[in-house]
């Protein structure tokens, strides 16, 4: 195979192309670089992938998909095999995108506050008052 790995589009999926005699952590290099290059004409949406051109175990399928996941911006949501849509679990990709996107806030006083003045019906001015003078005889 003169690349050792191609990407070509489908109607609703990616077919991967990949070498059926390279040794496969130098295809996994190839692999991870091809899905580098190509993030941008993804868009950050979820895709369908196909493996074309070399059987693999499923835990050769599982180590792509992970490193799909870790370096790049591609969410692999389906993989497609024997024209069968075959839903990947992606649990965990979706879960540890989404919470390194979440960041907490950052309460300040005058935030727990307004919950405070929402619960009881004190002004905020009241209870930032008080806590002044708590701070004051500290």
């Amino acid at each position: 195979m003169a690349l050792p790995v191609v990407l070509k589009s489908g109607k609703n999926y990616i077919t991967l192309v990949l070498d059926s005699e390279m040794d496969f952590p130098t295809l996994l290099q190839h692999i991870v670089s091809k899905f580098i290059e190509a993030q941008k004409f993804f868009n950050h949406e979820s895709i369908a992938l196909k493996f074309d051109g070399r059987k693999l175990e499923e835990k050769e399928k599982l180590i792509i998909l992970d490193a799909i996941d870790e370096y790049t911006t591609i969410t692999i949501s389906q993989i497609i095999e024997n024209d069968e849509v075959m839903e990947y679990a992606v649990e965990k990709a979706a879960f540890d995108k989404l919470n390194a996107k979440m960041k907490p806030k950052q309460l300040t006083i005058q935030d727990i506050a307004n919950v405070i003045e929402s619960w009881t019906k004190i002004p905020v001015t009241k209870i930032t008052e008080v806590r002044a003078r708590f701070r004051l005889r500290a």
